[in-house]
């Protein structure tokens, strides 16, 4: 091939340059190269290689003449042939003649390669990939060729790069306005959800407007009942929902159940690109082919469950879980505020009842201590009246108050006299200590009393342990007490007089082995009504 001329040359850069610099796409770039290549050079071979540097791997773009399963091989192969080498290197590949390279060997064909050029495509030391030509002529590239190849792969590298910056810069001012729209959609939902003033307010809230701001066509919201066993529908939008807030033949999942119940019980949400080859899938109205579910989690408790469906396969991007993880994250802390406001408002409603009841059993008991006041100034009149001794003392056991009785009974005892030096004086004191140790308020009745000065008293202990006060009710019963002795003198004397009445009747009859001489079997029955028997019984031979 002869060298063009300088015009020739400037005509064919210029041409090509036109159509890369005007290609927005690496497609339309490879498209625009490989259109070149069939024009500058007759080749029964061409190709082009980007480095891709998610994969780190040269993906083939374009090859002339290769199969399907070729292009597949020649990719996965790329970084370890020529193409590779190239890349590497950051130097251009010519092989003249392969048949005397060893390393030139490729697949069968349906012609003989006998040369190759490989140009890699830099700028700025930078190699973002490798286009070569094969021929089935012998040093088919020229001096020229290779200039001309080198300065077209300068100019595509220079355009991959422009091309690439240009779809980041894209990609990232469509994430930046899916961001801005997120953040648009989560504000509106927290200036809505945030009037919430019951579940029914937070979760129909959720159901309608996020579900609106997102386009989905379904959307039900599940909340756990109190068992903790089954998701209740609660909320929904879409055909599920006729009419206000009512649920069109609303359902339970068991918790571990269905895509939903999963779920719940695995706390993490998920998007399912086709429910036909999910076997958890749960026919609920309608048929669907897409689903997304999302827990509603608050401190690591389930609380509920958001899910939408749609009758498209792959329906909803990736970047909604992220976003309805936060609108799950934003209700569950609001139901939580509903839950402990529901709850202060019944504490408060319990309070207030509780007030009334205290105030109402405060003024009964009010009522009740005015009559008591009444009584105890009724009843204290009772000691200065009562015939009988009554004696008031303090809980040290000295003497506050005594009566008329008291005084005539006891003046010149240890009973009212505080003298210490009197044996009988500490005496009773121990016995009061005795009697009145770990009791109640209350009467209490003393059966056994006491005796003094001659005299036998029984006597009623009244305890007060708020006022700290003992009062003795005193009653002489030393006559009854004396009569019950004479009693029981009598009575022993009666009973010694039948004894030995018994003893006497008991030796006269006779003994009962005598009727053993009579009789083989027999025996006497002798149980008098009285200690002596008014019967007797006797034997003769």
């Amino acid at each position: 091939m002869h060298s063009p001329s300088l015009d020739e040359s400037f005509e064919i850069i210029s041409s090509i340059a036109n159509k890369i610099s005007f290609s927005m796409t690496n497609e339309q770039l490879a498209s625009n190269v490989q259109n070149f290549l069939e024009h500058f050079m007759k080749v029964e071979y061409n190709g082009l290689y980007f480095y891709d540097e998610k994969s780190k791997i040269l993906k083939l773009i374009y090859a002339k003449n290769f199969s399907e399963k070729e292009k597949i091989e020649a990719e996965k192969s790329a970084m370890d042939r020529h193409p590779g080498l190239v890349y590497k290197t950051k130097k251009h590949l010519l092989i003249k003649d392969t048949t005397k390279n060893k390393d030139s060997s490729s697949s069968e064909r349906s012609f003989k390669i006998l040369s190759r050029l490989y140009i890699p495509l830099l700028i700025e030391n930078k190699c973002v990939g490798t286009f070569g030509l094969a021929s089935s002529s012998k040093d088919k590239f020229s001096e020229y060729d290779i200039k001309i190849l080198s300065l077209v792969g300068a100019m595509v590298a220079m355009r991959i790069i422009t091309i690439n910056k240009e779809l980041k810069n894209k990609e990232q001012h469509q994430a930046n306005l899916q961001l801005t729209k997120n953040l648009n959609i989560i504000n509106t939902f927290a200036n809505v959800i945030h009037k919430g003033e019951s579940v029914d307010d937070v979760v129909w809230s959720v159901a309608k407007s996020v579900i609106a701001e997102l386009g989905y066509t379904d959307c039900v919201i599940y909340i756990l009942d109190e068992a903790g066993e089954y998701l209740i529908q609660r909320a929904a939008h879409g055909n599920k929902n006729p009419d206000s807030r009512v649920i069109l033949d609303p359902i339970k999942i068991k918790i571990g159940h269905g895509i939903v119940g999963s779920v719940a019980a695995s706390r993490k949400g998920e998007i399912i690109s086709d429910t036909s080859k999910d076997k958890r899938y749960i026919l609920d109205d309608l048929s669907r082919l897409s689903e997304i579910s999302v827990p509603i989690i608050n401190d690591n408790q389930l609380i509920g469950v958001i899910d939408s469906e749609h009758t498209e396969k792959n329906f909803y991007p990736r970047e909604h879980l992220e976003l309805l993880n936060t609108v799950a994250s934003i209700t569950a802390t609001k139901l939580m505020q509903v839950k402990y406001n529901d709850e202060l408002k019944k504490h408060h409603l319990e309070l207030e009842n509780l007030v009334k009841i205290r105030t109402n059993e405060l003024e009964q008991k009010s009522i009740k201590i005015e009559n008591q006041n009444v009584k105890l100034k009724m009843l204290s009149l009772f000691p200065k009246h009562n015939p009988n001794p009554v004696i008031e003392l303090d809980f040290n056991l000295k003497v506050q108050y005594s009566n008329e009785g008291a005084k005539k009974h006891f003046s010149n005892t240890p009973l009212l006299n505080n003298n210490h030096d009197n044996p009988l004086t500490d005496k009773y004191r121990k016995l009061l200590e005795k009697t009145i140790i770990g009791k109640k308020t209350g009467v209490y009745i003393i059966p056994e009393g006491f005796r003094i000065n001659n005299k036998h008293y029984d006597f009623n202990l009244y305890i007060d342990n708020e006022f700290k006060i003992l009062r003795l009710y005193l009653n002489d019963i030393t006559e009854i007490k004396n009569m019950q002795a004479q009693l029981k003198e009598q009575h022993d004397s009666i009973y010694d007089s039948l004894n030995y009445a018994l003893r006497i009747q008991k030796s006269i009859l006779p003994d009962l082995s005598i009727f053993e001489g009579f009789y083989n079997d027999n025996f006497i029955f002798y149980k008098p009504k009285d200690v002596v028997s008014g019967d007797f019984y006797w034997s003769k031979k």
